[in-house]
C-alpha cells in the first residue's frame, strides 16, 4: 500500500542518530579488522639490525608489532617522532640517534 504525502511514514524519536551510530560501529569494525591484518605480520629481513632493533623496541610490551608495508614512510617518521615521547612518558629511554637511524632505515626500505 502506498502512503499519501498528506500521511508521512512516523518514526521514532532518535532514528537518524541510531543509523550515524550504526554507521560509526560497521566502520570501526572495518578499521579494526583493517589493523590485525597488519599486527605481529612476520617482519621482512627479520636478522638485519633495522628489524631487531624495531622488534625488540618498537613491540615489547607495549603494543603489538605493525607490519612495515602497513604506513608509508612518512607516515612511519611521524608515527617513530610520537613514540619516542612516548617511550619518556612511560619512563623508558627512548631510541638513540643510532637505533632511530635504523629502524627509520629498515621502515623506509619495507614501508608500504
Amino acid at each position: 500500500m502506498k502512503r499519501s504525502r498528506m500521511w508521512p511514514e512516523i518514526r521514532p524519536y532518535g532514528w537518524r542518530r541510531d543509523v550515524g551510530r550504526r554507521r560509526l560501529q560497521v566502520s570501526l569494525l572495518g578499521i579494526a579488522l583493517a589493523g590485525l591484518t597488519a599486527c605481529d605480520a612476520k617482519l621482512p629481513e627479520p636478522d638485519s639490525p633495522g628489524a631487531k632493533v624495531y622488534a625488540s623496541r618498537c613491540s615489547s610490551g607495549c603494543h603489538r608489532r605493525f607490519a612495515p608495508s602497513s604506513l608509508t614512510y612518512e607516515m612511519w617518521k611521524l608515527q617513530v617522532e610520537r613514540m619516542q615521547g612516548e617511550l619518556v612518558r612511560r619512563g623508558l629511554p627512548p631510541l638513540s640517534p643510532e637505533e632511530r637511524a635504523l629502524v627509520l632505515d629498515y621502515l623506509r626500505r619495507h614501508s608500504g
